[in-house]
């Protein structure tokens, strides 16, 4: 059943800033700017459409005299230095404005810039841009943001995700102006979602709640429930799907539809899309081969790499995240070179203790198994079969270390003791989670956590008084199935938890 809002009685006038994007801005932005032309009769709305396709679909479903402002983003970050012109920014003048000491680490978000698709499959690890391009970019995203400020003046921004270099400037440039921005991003808790404040998943009404001592007793028999399923069952979260338990075969069928994909922007006249993030693929049909030929290739080769035995006992768990990706690269860009990061980890751990790594069982076929060769053959590593169902690991560890992903609050739920490396910041208020940043601290950490077992009455209060208000605060939906899946379901729920955000901030 939709619960609807009713309009709202606000006397503030809001100017409310949506960016657009993708295949979330087609499915979510719209119905957003829907209900708020409703419900929110006297708002001014300013949008910023991210890639030709979602461009196409807003101006098809919104006259632009009713948008207040309007940018079609792609074209300032593939021709940064064009629409830079003679305008003159001292980086030290950026920084200040944004109240950052260094812009590399928000780079790392800007995955075709920082990453080269073109050289290799799936991406590699050289820039696909200058240094001095890299920084006319950020110059250029400066550029738009005192155009929207100046122009707009929003007091309201919200952003689908922090994947972006120019998402997490529109955020500090919120924070700046003291402008509510909000992200949604998903809970640990399977089914829930949230809208948070910071690229590290901080400052939401659930940790806000949780840091004061709230509670919702009222939802203390569903949170147990959940709890003694997931100890009983384990509770599979939303992004590992994949199935790949079978060797894949180059097929005639494929290689038809390959070449008709290859056919189809030139048939139809499709204008060939320009700068850094051009569809690299449909217009550039060597690509589309060496991408078909290499996924499969990388994938049946991992499946035939001779793995190590997990050992039965004294070894610390460290899961590899997908990448690129927010969790790595936004959440814990100090750490995005994970086979250092596993080296240091092996090299920290005390007496007989090894580190065992396995690879994201999504990133099959997507990483080169070079790469997954080079992490074996780091001293005092297991490199263990990624089919290996992660309670199975859990039940046998002494501990984790991680970047960050669902396999921290999992280690909540089975009291392990874990070192998060990475800032996701709903991990920091459980007793067994300890951020770490400095190397050199993990041996003495480790001497002092290993072997303990965290759990009883107290404990387990603690992670039901979290759960509950999830539940109670949260947003309970499929959106991760609807948006990365394109499957059906209720939008409202979504809509109602922004409304929420809308009248806490006083509109």
């Amino acid at each position: 059943m939709r619960d609807l809002v009713l309009e709202s009685n606000s006397e503030n006038s809001l100017r409310f800033l949506l960016l657009y994007q993708r295949r979330w801005g087609m499915k979510f932005g719209q119905f957003y700017i829907d209900n708020l032309k409703k419900q929110y009769k006297k708002s001014e709305i300013g949008v910023i459409t991210v890639k030709q396709e979602a461009d196409n679909y807003f101006k098809n479903n919104n006259e632009l005299s009713s948008i207040s402002y309007y940018k079609y983003f792609d074209d300032i970050r593939d021709f940064s230095e064009e629409y830079l012109g003679d305008s003159e920014y001292s980086l030290e003048e950026i920084l200040q404005f944004f109240g950052v000491d260094t812009v590399w680490p928000l780079l790392q978000a800007t995955r075709n810039h920082i990453k080269d698709y073109k050289r290799k499959y799936n991406y590699s690890f050289y820039p696909a841009l200058t240094d001095d391009e890299l920084i006319k970019t950020i110059k250029a995203y400066y550029k738009l943001i005192v155009d929207i400020d100046k122009k707009f003046k929003p007091n309201f921004i919200l952003l689908p995700n922090p994947v972006e270099t120019f998402n997490i400037l529109l955020q500090l440039y919120g924070e700046r102006k003291g402008i509510p921005v909000r992200y949604v991003c998903l809970t640990p808790v399977k089914g829930f979602y949230q809208y948070v404040k910071t690229k590290d998943y901080g400052g939401g009404v659930i940790e806000e709640k949780f840091n004061k001592g709230d509670d919702c007793h009222e939802y203390h028999k569903k949170a147990e429930n959940y709890i003694r399923k997931f100890r009983n069952e384990f509770i599979v979260p939303e992004c590992a799907y994949h199935d790949s338990s079978d060797f894949l075969r180059y097929r005639i069928i494929d290689i038809l539809k390959l070449m008709a994909k290859m056919l189809r922007a030139p048939l139809l006249k499709q204008k060939r899309p320009k700068g850094i993030h051009k569809d690299h693929v449909v217009f550039y049909p060597r690509l589309l081969l060496r991408d078909y030929i290499l996924k499969i290739r990388y994938h049946n080769e991992v499946k035939r790499m001779e793995y190590d035995q997990m050992p039965s006992e004294k070894f610390v768990y460290f899961p590899l995240q997908m990448q690129p990706e927010l969790a790595i690269d936004v959440l814990a860009p100090y750490f995005n070179n994970q086979i250092e990061a596993a080296r240091l980890a092996a090299m920290s751990l005390p007496g007989e203790y090894t580190l065992v790594v396995k690879d994201h069982p999504i990133m099959v076929g997507l990483r080169d198994p070079k790469y997954l060769q080079k992490i074996q053959s780091l001293p005092n590593v297991k490199l263990v079969n990624y089919n290996i169902k992660t309670p199975e690991i859990l039940s046998n560890c002494d501990a984790v270390i991680a970047t960050t992903g669902s396999t921290v609050f999992e280690t909540t739920l089975l009291g392990i003791p874990c070192v998060q490396l990475g800032n996701m910041q709903t991990s920091f208020m459980f007793e067994n989670v300890h951020h770490v940043t400095d190397y050199t601290k993990l041996t003495q950490l480790w001497r002092k956590i290993l072997g303990l077992q965290f759990g009883g009455t107290e404990y387990d209060k603690h992670i039901v008084r979290y759960i509950s208000l999830v539940m109670k605060y949260g947003v309970e939906t499929n959106y991760y199935e609807m948006w990365e899946r394109d499957m059906e379901g209720d939008l409202f729920p979504m809509w109602n938890g922004l409304k929420r955000e809308l009248d806490n901030s006083g509109y």
